[in-house]
């Protein structure tokens, strides 16, 4: 995990071009943005770097867009459809996709948001009709939320008062540390396994 660091970037996110991507470019545009992708893109700041570089890029950043969906293609969509229809009916996570919503969100827990928190990026979360971030972090209190349409202007209004959302990240990288490490994993779920 980066030291703290100075500032460089308003944004950043990483993470594959999607349908639901749109939104988070323009953002980038509009700002200081640091886009992070594998492959090359008139939007993309940062090209295939390392793991190691990817934390320090979310380290020099203020705030971290990200989201805990899986934006699927639609022929998975229309696959998952053909070969398990009824399975989908009792599962919360593909109730879109059972609906024949056109472009269904599905929920997907991502690394990203650890990542912020331990790099003191501010956590910026798509709100969602699952809402996992709150399993992990407190609204408000460790994160702030965006709803799908409104990331520049809560973008810009954290911006204009970032100190005032200084608490929100130390609150975030403080449960990081406390819950989220692989130290804290290893003796909560795999010391006492047999050897």
């Amino acid at each position: 995990m980066p030291p703290p660091v100075e500032k460089q970037f308003d944004l950043v996110y990483s993470g594959q071009e999607h349908w639901g991507s749109h939104e988070t470019i323009a953002a980038m545009r509009r700002f200081r943005g640091c886009y992070i992708h594998f492959n090359a893109a008139p939007h993309v700041t940062h090209v295939g770097v390392s793991y190691r570089e990817k934390l320090d890029l979310f380290a020099r950043s203020r705030i971290a867009v990200v989201h805990n969906l899986l934006f699927s293609a639609s022929v998975y969509i229309d696959n998952m459809r053909a070969a398990k229809p009824d399975a989908m009916y009792g599962n919360k996570a593909f109730v879109q996709v059972a609906q024949g919503i056109p472009k269904p969100l599905i929920p997907q827990l991502k690394s990203r948001l650890f990542e912020a928190a331990f790099c003191r990026a501010l956590i910026l979360c798509r709100r969602d009709p699952w809402n996992l971030v709150e399993r992990f972090f407190e609204p408000g209190k460790e994160f702030v939320y965006y709803d799908e349409g409104n990331l520049t202007s809560v973008a810009a209004e954290i911006l204009a008062h970032y100190d005032d959302y200084l608490p929100v990240v130390e609150a975030a990288h403080q449960r990081a540390l406390a819950q989220y490490t692989t130290r804290v994993y290893f003796d909560k779920h795999l010391r006492s396994l047999p050897r």
